[in-house]
């Protein structure tokens, strides 16, 4: 949380570059992988061609054994390559990290950290859409009770995430 928190403050203070240079806006956004939904709020600061962001999400598993809701936090930076009247387009890095308390008879808390390649789409304006999917590094990591030792998965995870902001 400390580092969100010094997130937001460092991008919040680069703003020494020319006003018409710089943005900043607020957006709802939907993402999906393989095994979840997740739906939560953006923010983004832009200065020329560096988009900043960061997400806080709430997410759902799609099957009916582990319907529950939980967390998941998400950093990340695109340079915008091209950029028009209408539009942006350019590649970027994100990490997120989600946890969900597995509710059975040995509670046992699992936790993702993922690092992904992006490209995101978005539009111009003060009304803003954009799209980007991305593919990266998957980490599970959790307890095995009965067991009683820590378990660590990796894959290759994929999924696509959609907004619509405001920038002001």
């Amino acid at each position: 949380m400390k580092f969100l928190l010094s997130f937001f403050l460092f991008v919040s203070t680069l703003g020494v570059a020319q006003e018409n240079e710089i943005g900043t806006s607020v957006s709802v956004r939907s993402g999906w992988n393989p095994y979840d939904i997740f739906i939560g709020l953006e923010y983004q600061k832009q200065i020329h061609q560096h988009l900043f962001f960061s997400a806080v999400e709430l997410g759902a598993r799609r099957s009916f054994y582990q319907s529950e809701m939980y967390p998941r936090i998400s950093l990340g930076w695109n340079y915008l390559l091209l950029k028009r009247d209408m539009f942006q387009l350019g590649p970027g890095i994100q990490y997120m990290y989600s946890n969900l308390n597995v509710g059975s008879e040995y509670e046992s808390l699992h936790q993702w950290h993922e690092f992904d390649l992006n490209l995101r789409f978005q539009t111009n304006g003060s009304i803003k859409f954009y799209v980007f999917p991305y593919v990266g590094w998957s980490s599970e990591n959790y307890r095995d009770a009965i067991a009683e030792a820590k378990i660590s998965h990796g894959t290759i995870g994929y999924g696509c995430v959609m907004g619509v902001g405001y920038g002001f």
